[in-house]
C-alpha cells in the first residue's frame, strides 16, 4: 500500500502539481532574481547548447540537481565530485530558493509512508526548482544524463555512478 501511495504522490507531483508540461517554458526572470547567480561553466554551457535553454536555467537546474545529489551521496564521494568539478558549489548557489511549502508537504508525506531517504520531498523540491526556472519537471530527465556524462569525464566512473545513485528514484 505504501508503494502505491508513494508512486501516486510522485506521479502527481512530477506531472502536474507544478504546472508540468513536456516543453521548456518561457525563461523565468525570477531565476536570476531568486539566486542572483548565473554560473558560466563548461557544464552550464553544454546544457545551454544541448537543451536550448538559457544560462540561468542551466545554472539553476544543474545546481538544483547537485543539491539533491549532495543530500544522497556519501560525504567522501561528494567531496571527490567537488574536487574534480569545482563549479559544483557555484552551481548549487545558483539554484532557486524554495518559495512554497510543496517540498515540505512532500517531505512530511515521505515520513508518513516510511521513506527514510525523503525521495518524495527531494523530488518535489527539484520539481519546484525547475518550475521556478521556467522549466517543466520533465526536463530533469534531460539534465541528468548530460550532467552524469560531464561528471564521468571530469571525476571518473565511480563518482558518476555515485551521482546517478543519489538521483535514482526521483
Amino acid at each position: 500500500m505504501k508503494k502505491v501511495v508513494y508512486s501516486v504522490a510522485v506521479a502527481a507531483l512530477l506531472s502536474g502539481c507544478f504546472g508540468g508540461s513536456t516543453a521548456v517554458k518561457e525563461p523565468a526572470t525570477a531565476a536570476v532574481s531568486n539566486t542572483g547567480d548565473v554560473v558560466s561553466s563548461a557544464l552550464s554551457n553544454r546544457l545551454v547548447q544541448e537543451l536550448g535553454i538559457t544560462p540561468a536555467q542551466a545554472s539553476g537546474g544543474a545546481g538544483s540537481l547537485f543539491q539533491v545529489a549532495k543530500a544522497g551521496m556519501q560525504a567522501n564521494d561528494f567531496n571527490k565530485l567537488v574536487s574534480a568539478v569545482p563549479e559544483v558549489n557555484n552551481l548549487m548557489g545558483a539554484a532557486p530558493k524554495s518559495k512554497s511549502g510543496w517540498s515540505q508537504v512532500a517531505s512530511g508525506t515521505s515520513a508518513l509512508i516510511g521513506d527514510k531517504s525523503n525521495t518524495l520531498g527531494q523530488a518535489a523540491a527539484l520539481a519546484e526548482s525547475f518550475q521556478s526556472l521556467g522549466l517543466s519537471s520533465d526536463m530533469i530527465g534531460q539534465f541528468t544524463p548530460i550532467i552524469s556524462d560531464y561528471v564521468k569525464k571530469e571525476a571518473g566512473n565511480q563518482i558518476s555512478k555515485a551521482l546517478l545513485g543519489s538521483l535514482s528514484g526521483l
